[in-house]
């Protein structure tokens, strides 16, 4: 942290932020992400975004946690990452499984480690089938599986399932129109 003392601007002030929360000071740590985001690429902003909105939604256990996958996955230790949150998703109340999952999913989609992140997704999918972080982990896995060779009535399936179990998801529409896509192949 004194390295980066005086030094301004969106990266220094990101790498501040992800020191704060490697010291497990969560509140300051998120509000260091979200004091930063203006000043990022989109890219980066939405995963910026992404993890400072868990970390205000889930409890101070979970947020632990996934402050510490976040920190390693900023460094680049994208498998480590995984493993501090799979390894712990268990400890914490179940209702907050999904966002650690989905979060994991995204993190391997990060370590292009696609095969982890449908297991991930698929999981997130079969025990918390009412969690709404299911549109998305759905969507997403359908999309691998219509990335393999052999997996384009599993993506029709997962899809088809996606749209009539949560017609009003916010993702249907574009879960729709990769349906229709997939089928029009």
């Amino acid at each position: 942290s004194a390295i980066l003392e005086g030094i301004e601007g969106p990266q220094s002030g990101l790498e501040r932020a992800y020191l704060i929360l490697d010291m497990g000071e969560i509140a300051e740590g998120r509000d260091a992400l979200l004091s930063v985001i203006e000043g990022l690429s989109p890219t980066e902003a939405t995963e910026v975004i992404q993890l400072a909105g868990l970390l205000g939604r889930l409890s101070v256990e979970a947020a632990s946690i996934l402050a510490q996958a976040g920190v390693l996955s900023h460094r680049g230790m994208l498998s480590e990452a995984m493993n501090v949150i799979i390894e712990q998703a268990d400890i914490v109340e179940a209702k907050e499984r999904p966002a650690l999952l989905a979060e994991t999913a995204r993190i391997a989609d990060r370590a292009k480690a696609f095969e982890q992140a449908a297991s991930v997704r698929s999981r997130l999918i079969s025990e918390y089938p009412q969690a709404p972080e299911v549109g998305d982990a759905a969507l997403a896995l359908a999309r691998y599986w219509a990335s393999t060779s052999d997996g384009l009535e599993e993506a029709i399936s997962i899809l088809e399932e996606l749209i009539i179990a949560w017609p009003n998801a916010a993702v249907v529409p574009d879960a729709r129109l990769e349906l229709e896509r997939l089928k029009g192949r």
